[in-house]
């Protein structure tokens, strides 16, 4: 199709609906990524085309022959970048607010509330199943250290293309570093965590943040419009906690009720997230008293006590519960009792009938 070779850069090249692939100011050494790139997107079902750019073709002058809804990748030293139709700054792996968060790792009174919900380990493998630029990965990637990895799964291929588009540079140290333990897989999370074996991974987490928009954060609205806003789905979960060695971490909005919709109990929570965990230890024996932690519908999986407040609420209705279950079983009891006794008075055959 018209799609199938390379074009030459040119008014003609742009057309409606097109995802138009070419190269950065770097040229002709990324020529080849950009048709493979091309060509990857064609096997996800976009019509894609790599231009091939020409000496006097800059990226300015492609994007304003393309047409309204357009989108243009430009592949090179920097990464790839996607730009759209009518200007407007163009989406790229970068390491943005991770920078900041791999600065106060391991900062004394800072604490990342990711990785408090996670409790990552040195060398342990992580998923982090709605991937986006990447952030959260990056820190996990820093906390389990040069033996562990993290993979980022992402469902968009536009999105996947800008992720996997490998830069030399994210603009910081921490954040090159962590990045070569990422790796990226294009794909609906569920249908990759289930072709995943059992317990391969130590920690699965959800960012389900995207859903409702965020007045606080406008320099996503560039990502907020590729992303994904299915909402996570049970199926995914249950996934999760199969895969998963540890611990599964569902992330959402403060004022969100992803968790409660899913079932997945809270753990802790930011000025700006709550964080669910389900817990895949195997928990000591309970007893009415001192239980604080409670199953899920998901395999059996525990929930991890709640720390802080959250903890020492759940610690009085625990207690509330075994009180109020102690005055129930008291007074069945006494009412069992004066039943016996009345059948055993109207009876006379009863067990003590015929005493005092």
């Amino acid at each position: 199709g018209a799609c199938s070779e390379p074009r030459r850069a040119g008014a003609e090249a742009a057309r409606e609906g097109v995802v138009h692939v070419t190269t950065d100011r770097d040229g002709a050494p990324f020529e080849e990524r950009a048709a493979a790139l091309a060509t990857s997107l064609r096997r996800c079902g976009l019509d894609a085309c790599y231009l091939r750019r020409g000496g006097a073709d800059s990226l300015a002058k492609l994007l304003g022959r393309l047409p309204a809804g357009g989108s243009l990748l430009a592949v090179g030293r920097e990464g790839t970048s996607l730009h759209a139709a009518g200007g407007g700054p163009p989406l790229r792996l970068h390491a943005g607010i991770a920078a900041k968060r791999l600065r106060n790792a391991g900062a004394a009174g800072f604490q990342d509330s990711l990785l408090a919900a996670c409790e990552l380990r040195a060398g342990e493998v992580v998923i982090d199943a709605t991937a986006g630029l990447l952030g959260d990965a990056l820190v996990a990637a820093n906390a389990v250290g040069p033996g562990g990895r993290v993979v980022a799964m992402e469902s968009i291929p536009l999105l996947h293309a800008v992720t996997s588009g490998s830069p030399s540079t994210l603009g910081d140290a921490r954040a090159d570093e962590a990045l070569g333990r990422v790796s990226v897989l294009l794909g609906d999370h569920t249908a990759l965590l289930r072709s995943m074996p059992d317990e391969s991974a130590d920690v699965v987490f959800f960012d389900v943040m995207f859903r409702e928009p965020s007045k606080a954060a406008p320099a996503y609205a560039g990502l907020r419009s590729l992303a994904d806003h299915r909402p996570l789905s049970a199926e995914a979960v249950r996934q999760a906690v199969r895969v998963a060695r540890r611990r599964v971490v569902v992330m959402d909005a403060a004022a969100g009720e992803e968790l409660e919709r899913l079932g997945v109990p809270l753990y802790h929570r930011s000025q700006r997230k709550r964080f669910g965990v389900i817990d895949r230890s195997s928990p000591p024996p309970l007893t009415t008293a001192t239980a604080t932690t409670t199953t899920t519908p998901y395999l059996g999986a525990v929930v991890a006590p709640a720390k802080g407040h959250t903890a020492a609420r759940r610690r009085r209705n625990t207690e509330r519960r075994a009180a109020e279950a102690a005055a129930t079983a008291a007074a069945t009891a006494v009412a069992l009792r004066e039943l016996r006794e009345l059948q055993g008075g109207d009876g006379g055959g009863g067990e003590g009938g015929g005493g005092e």
